[in-house]
């Protein structure tokens, strides 16, 4: 009976299923049809805008080009008439006057001058003695200047009044015989007013647009820097009662944007440019967008510009977007056509399926009952299988494929929640004999001595690590005692390869009640040459490490607060007593003290956090005495000139500061600076100008040889435990004697450190060294109060 119930479900199912499918099909179709012509329409009305406003901006910029190109052509066509009219009138006059008595030449050139406004005129013998001046500035020594410059040719030149033109011709007079010489000139200012007569008069014509009803637009700027009045309307052909109205540029949009602004900015700027702005219609109050294009002719000082309503196209787009309705429309009455002939075909459908789905689910009825009884015996068989594989997956995952001992992940498993201690020994200088004999070897050493622990310890033991193994035990003591005659054993044993090879085993070990203080322990066993170290609190390498991790803290604090920071102690120059240089040295501020290098520097190389003290030193000295007019010097280790990255920030930070002229790098003297590549470097720095220093000069290595001929150094910086005594230790005041001998013998300057007292100061000026530095000028100070 279930069955039964079963199988109309299934076949109900199948015929809902048909029909559910092809109303969903065909409405998921109508939708996508739907959204695939909105988002066309949505595509298309935004590339119509586009090509509409591309095609508008293009033509307001090409009417204000040929515009201004009008403007270039009137103003050439009218500079040539005058000057054509300059050269007749000269001409015409020396004619006349060449053969009229000449106590009427004034009479007849002012006669000329009432007709000719625009011209001046000047009359003079040819030595340059005026006979007549029409313009103030028509001096003898101009005159002079033009006659030199020759006749009948126009002469431009700079006066107070802009730029002029003149023409000059030399004439003889047939009454007297003498020689005269007449000119006339005209300024700029005079063809420029033609001109703008001429563009102002023809800008009221132009009409365009398919309403023709775009129009140009000149305002002149008076005030560059903007304001109240900053220009003036010259032409405003819908309007020309505004023509020399006061423009501010405080002038607001229907949006508020202040769009007289961006017209200034442009001027300021590029010269030309678009501008968008909002304003009411005034009919209608309607809101609308209107985009202008404007340029400035630098000649006059005009903005000329004209605007396009870029709303125009939105009538067309409104008819585009009532078509595409309309075709929605038609397609829903269409889908609603089909999706009642789809459903009833799909009803047919179902039905047929029906018959033959009941057949196949009589049939598979058998079948799966027999597949049934069939699964079952298979999953009785799998559970102990399954079982099987996983114990077995176990014990690969925790054993060591090499010595099979229990390996890392093992002995956490073991230990987790226990109260027990760790002992962990690794094998000594393991390494070498990977290196020496080859790895094959090494892992026949590991098996030989993983072999003696499991023979000797009962207990729980592991390898944990490459060379290192593990022992534990709930009796700290009896685990000392144990892994003591284990160390014993191993320590007295060697391991035979290949019946050749005979080799000695050093086993080190450290125990503890956790892994971090065994390892701690061992740490400490290798370093003193001890084989088995049990971890207390009192070790010194648990303050050492106590240490370096409060260091590590307060290093990383400093760099994230900014509190890296540079001191700079003053040389002296020995002659002069001024300051001419400074040292840059760095220190750490932390809770208001302030801490040398002596107590972070080399915990941070260890740290990593020693490249990021240099750069953060390098950036600020740099930057502070790219200001001033000192020399300076950084402190660099070869810690520092071997690593790549450094150097290329190092290069970048001198680039971008330019203070190579100013820079001093001071470097310890080490027997690493002749490594080739740090030489290399160092012989580039010196290529960019930038002095080289060996500091501490004195206190160990001190091969002056090398210094000289492979290092290109300039300064020699003597080590202060030298200087400090020189005044009442003859033998350092020997040996500092005989350094000063010699860096003279190789021109370096010499800087003397730790000057302390007068004593001091007075022997390195009789010594001749060049520079002093020292408490006794002045302590290490915050290089903000240079």
């Amino acid at each position: 009976m279930d069955n039964n119930k079963l199988k109309d479900k299934i076949l109900k199912l199948n015929s809902y299923s048909i029909i559910i499918i092809v109303a969903i099909f065909s409405i998921l179709s109508f939708v996508s049809v739907d959204f695939i012509l909105q988002s066309s329409l949505q595509k298309e009305k935004q590339i119509i805008k586009n090509e509409y406003i591309s095609s508008q901006k293009l033509i307001i910029k090409n009417q204000v080009n040929n515009f201004i190109n009008f403007i270039e052509h009137t103003r050439k066509i009218v500079k040539e008439e005058q000057l054509k009219e300059l050269k007749q009138t000269t001409v015409t006059l020396s004619q006349i006057l060449s053969v009229v008595q000449p106590d009427k030449f004034k009479h007849i050139i002012e006669m000329i001058q009432k007709k000719k406004k625009y011209f001046k005129f000047g009359l003079s013998d040819i030595y340059g003695n005026k006979i007549f001046a029409s313009a103030c500035d028509f001096t003898k020594q101009r005159r002079l200047k033009l006659i030199s410059k020759g006749f009948n040719k126009v002469i431009v030149h700079k006066t107070p009044n802009g730029i002029k033109y003149s023409y000059i011709v030399e004439f003889q007079n047939k009454i007297n015989h003498k020689y005269y010489v007449i000119g006339s000139a005209t300024y700029d200012k005079v063809i420029d007013k033609k001109t703008k007569d001429i563009i102002l008069d023809r800008i009221n014509s132009i009409k365009f647009g398919a309403k023709n009803n775009g129009y140009l637009s000149i305002a002149e700027i008076l005030n560059y820097k903007g304001g109240k009045g900053f220009a003036k309307v010259v032409a405003l052909p819908v309007k020309p009662a505004w023509v020399g109205k006061l423009l501010d540029e405080d002038k607001k949009d229907a949006k508020g944007k202040l769009y007289r602004k961006e017209y200034l900015k442009i001027a300021n700027t590029t010269g030309e440019g678009y501008v968008s702005y909002w304003f009411f219609k005034k009919k209608t109050k309607e809101l609308r967008p209107k985009l202008s294009y404007v340029k400035l002719y630098k000649p006059y000082n005009w903005l000329i510009f004209t605007s396009v309503y870029i709303d125009d196209i939105n009538a067309v787009l409104l008819k585009k977007e009532q078509r595409i309705k309309e075709e929605i429309e038609q397609i829903l009455v269409s889908f609603v056509i089909l999706l009642i002939v789809f459903l009833f075909i799909a009803y047919l459908i179902s039905k047929y399926e029906n018959k033959i789905l009941q057949k196949i689910i009589d049939e598979y009825e058998k079948v799966i009952n027999q597949k049934n009884q069939e699964l079952l015996e298979i999953n009785k068989n799998l559970e102990k299988k399954v079982h099987f594989q996983t114990q077995k997956i176990l014990d690969v995952a925790l054993k060591d494929n090499l010595t099979n001992l229990p390996n890392r992940e093992k002995m956490f498993l073991d230990i987790k929640g226990k109260n027990v201690f760790i002992g962990i020994l690794n094998i000594d200088s393991f390494k070498e004999i990977n290196d020496f004999y080859g790895l094959e070897v090494g892992d026949i050493v590991l098996k030989k001595v993983a072999n003696i622990i499991k023979r000797s310890i009962n207990e729980q033991c592991y390898r944990i690590n490459a060379d290192e193994f593990v022992v534990v035990d709930t009796d700290i003591k009896a685990l000392e005692i144990k892994l003591q005659n284990l160390v014993d054993i191993l320590n007295s044993v060697f391991i035979k390869v290949n019946n050749e090879l005979n080799i000695p085993i050093s086993i080190s070990c450290g125990i503890g009640k956790t892994f971090t203080d065994a390892d701690m322990a061992l740490k400490y066993a290798k370093l003193k040459s001890r084989k088995v170290v049990a971890y207390t609190p009192e070790l010194p390498i648990v303050k050492e490490y106590e240490n370096n991790i409060k260091w590590k803290w307060i290093i990383n604090k400093a760099i994230k607060t900014d509190n890296i920071i540079p001191f700079v102690q003053p040389l002296i120059n020995n002659k002069t007593g001024e300051i001419e240089k400074y040292e840059c040295l760095v220190r750490l501020k932390h809770e208001d003290n302030i801490y040398s290098p002596y107590y972070f520097l080399d915990i941070a190389k260890h740290t990593h956090q020693y490249h990021e003290i240099q750069k953060i030193m390098i950036e600020k000295t740099f930057k502070k005495f790219s200001k001033l007019d000192y020399k300076f010097s950084i402190n660099l280790s070869t810690m520092d000139l071997t690593n790549h990255s450094f150097r290329e920030f190092l290069i970048e930070q001198i680039d971008k500061y330019d203070i190579e002229n100013k820079l001093i790098i001071e470097l310890l003297e080490d027997e690493e600076l002749l490594q080739k590549d740090i030489l290399n470097f160092i012989h580039f720095l010196k290529s960019k100008h930038i002095d080289i220093a060996i500091d501490d000069f004195g206190s160990g290595y001190s091969n002056f040889s090398y210094l000289i001929k492979d290092i290109p150094i300039s300064i020699l910086k003597i080590d202060g435990s030298i200087v400090k005594n020189i005044a009442v230790n003859d033998k350092d005041y020997r040996l500092f004697k005989s350094i000063i001998m010699l860096a003279k013998e190789f021109n370096f300057i010499v800087v003397a450190e730790f000057v302390e007292n007068k004593d001091i100061l007075d022997i390195l000026k009789t010594l001749q060294v060049d520079y002093s530095q020292g408490y006794y000028f002045s302590a290490p100070f915050n290089i903000e109060e240079l």
